[in-house]
């Protein structure tokens, strides 16, 4: 069974999974959370909320388990993770911490709660989505050499975290053939992939997603049979999956409703009474023929209309067949699915679509941990590896997230007096000195300052213009109630506090967005940069949504969801589909679209 204060899942010849030699199934009732595989940084949400507030959310309606989306190149760079300054302030203890580091905080995390953790690679790069569809890319560098690199650095850190119980070898490698004695058979390379990682961490589950229709797998590659990317298991029935550890390996498909892609069998005149039969000969089949368990990696959908309807069928099925199931997603920004909190990223209330799945959702059971572990809860987790810089100041880390603290609490405060709105997503990274690379280190700097934001209309605007018609009128009476010179005082102001955003700041910087009818000038958040750019030809870009690198950014509403983003560090992009020079893909879905899940 190995250490007692370590979660070992197992399988046995019932095809179901089982804890530290338990008597009873372990079942899990898991959700997905989604972010950390976009870009060199934490899953979204906490921008709005700590960590601890989805954890104990999650934990409060019965599940027990997360599945972590990461990437692989994030995973061999483990620089430190970029944040926002909303995150830094609601969650300060992200601050100097490299990527691995930051999936062992959260798993740290989801452990006092009694949530299992299971790590899936969903992309190899932050920007390689939707890929080749194969678990690696020679093209991109990306090898399965560079693959199992990335596996041991994971097993490495992570292994010793009790409850991080599994990995997901790939996220749906739908352009990957399945028994046909290719050299992109996908259940070859998962047996190559799992047993690597076994040797690395032999307590963990090897999960192995199934494929598309095109190369597809013998019996298994027409086209009108309808697969879901990852779902297409039929080549398990001539060529399953061995490992060797056979009680390690789960079937792990992804399945979707009408609300991501309209497939046939929805239109069927018999739907919903039709599915079984469907899910019986994609991959349901394999648990019973190979008594190899099966936890869907991905399930959910918008939960309305004809999609409530399947999923008012598929998860009694699952719950009879003894599936466990990760549902997709907690973050309310699938476009196709939405998510188990609400639009704010918050708990739902009462009567809303968010509710109502979880209240679906009650019915899957779901093990308690502790229950099944007894001592995992006295387990030591693994330290923390924050980088130490020779020379570097103590206090560095004090100095983050004082600043950021006291720039959210100042700005709260200040906003809660004027009645007005406000939101940041300023990133923030501390960098130590070993990273500056023999350049001097930047002083701790103030960003612009705010603009004065206020009510639209006659009464008490406060927009560009009329804020500087108060300014001028201010000044011109203070000029003659003073017996200086009007130009001397002018030049004392100019001296003591940099432009604002105005006339002065479009002349700066070219972008002219600061009155385009939203009643207010452009705020400005209050972060600091404590590494010098890399390139100092490109100047800080300011970006709202999707707005291009370099571009004008349109004024946002006075609205808790704006956000805004300011790089200075010379840094990659901030989110997938960033990139300089190129319009930037919106921050909302990591699926992009329904047809691109349909194989």
């Amino acid at each position: 069974m190995g250490d007692p204060a370590l979660l070992h899942l197992s399988s046995r010849a019932d095809g179901l999974l089982y804890a530290n030699g338990g008597e009873e199934p372990f079942h899990i009732k898991g959700a997905n959370w989604f972010g950390a595989e976009a870009f060199n940084g934490p899953p979204r949400g906490l921008h709005k909320h700590p960590l601890r507030y989805y954890l104990d959310f999650l934990a409060a309606h019965g599940f027990n388990a997360i599945r972590l989306l990461f990437n692989h190149q994030s995973v061999l760079r483990n620089d430190i993770v970029e944040i926002t300054g909303d995150e830094a302030a609601h969650e300060p203890s992200l601050f100097q911490l490299r990527y691995v580091d930051m999936l062992a905080l959260l798993a740290r995390e989801a452990a006092r709660r009694g949530i299992a953790v299971v790590l899936a690679c969903h992309r190899l790069a932050p920007d390689a989505w939707p890929g080749g569809g194969l678990w690696h890319d020679e093209a991109r560098g990306f090898g399965e050499a560079r693959v199992e690199a990335s596996w041991g650095a994971l097993a490495g850190a992570l292994c010793g975290a009790w409850n991080v119980v599994g990995v997901d070898l790939q996220n749906e490698p739908h352009a990957s053939s399945w028994g046909k004695g290719l050299a992109i058979d996908w259940n070859r390379g998962a047996e190559r992939l799992g047993n690597y990682v076994l040797q690395k961490c032999p307590r963990w589950l090897i999960l192995v997603e199934g494929v598309g229709y095109d190369p597809g797998a013998p019996g298994g590659d027409d086209p009108a049979a309808g697969f879901w990317w990852g779902e297409n298991l039929v080549g398990v029935r001539t060529a399953p999956v061995v490992l060797d550890d056979p009680s390690k390996l789960v079937y792990s498909p992804h399945v979707y409703g009408p609300s991501v892609y309209q497939q046939h069998y929805f239109d069927d005149a018999a739907f919903p009474y039709n599915m079984p039969a469907v899910w019986d000969s994609h991959f349901a089949f394999a648990k019973e023929l190979t008594h190899t368990p099966i936890v869907l990696g991905e399930f959910g959908g918008r939960y309305v209309d004809q999609d409530k309807q399947w999923q008012d069928w598929a998860l009694p099925f699952c719950v009879e067949s003894g599936f466990g199931m990760f549902y997709f997603a907690l973050n309310p920004d699938s476009a196709d699915t939405g998510g188990l909190v609400d639009a704010n990223w918050s708990i739902p209330s009462e009567g809303t679509v968010e509710a109502a799945k979880l209240a679906a959702l009650a019915q899957l059971p779901a093990t308690n941990i502790f229950a099944a572990c007894p001592q995992c809860n006295a387990s030591t987790p693994p330290p923390l590896r924050r980088p130490a810089a020779a020379g570097a100041p103590p206090l560095l880390l004090l100095a983050c997230v004082g600043v950021g603290a006291a720039a959210y609490v100042l700005r709260l405060v200040r906003s809660h007096l004027a009645g007005r709105a406000w939101h940041t997503s300023q990133t923030y990274r501390c960098v130590p000195p070993a990273e500056t690379h023999g350049k001097a280190e930047a002083p701790l700097l103030p960003s612009r300052p705010r603009g004065e934001r206020g009510a639209k209309g006659e009464k008490g605007a406060k927009g560009v213009k009329g804020w500087k018609e108060a300014k001028e009128a201010k000044e011109a009476q203070e000029a003659r109630a003073s017996t200086r010179p009007k130009e001397t005082k002018e030049s004392a102001r100019a001296t003591a506090r940099p432009p604002r955003w105005g006339a002065e700041a479009k002349a700066r910087d070219g972008s002219g967005s600061a009155a385009k009818g939203h009643g207010g000038k452009q705020p400005s958040p209050t972060a600091v940069e404590l590494k010098p750019a890399r390139d100092a030809a490109r100047p800080c870009t300011w970006k709202s949504g999707g707005a291009a690198r370099g571009e004008a950014a349109a004024e946002p509403q006075a609205s808790a969801r704006f956000s805004k983003l300011s790089r200075c560090d010379g840094g990659g992009a901030r989110r997938a589909g960033e990139a300089t020079g190129t319009a930037a893909a919106p921050r909302t879905a990591i699926k992009f679209g329904s047809s691109r899940k349909r194989a």
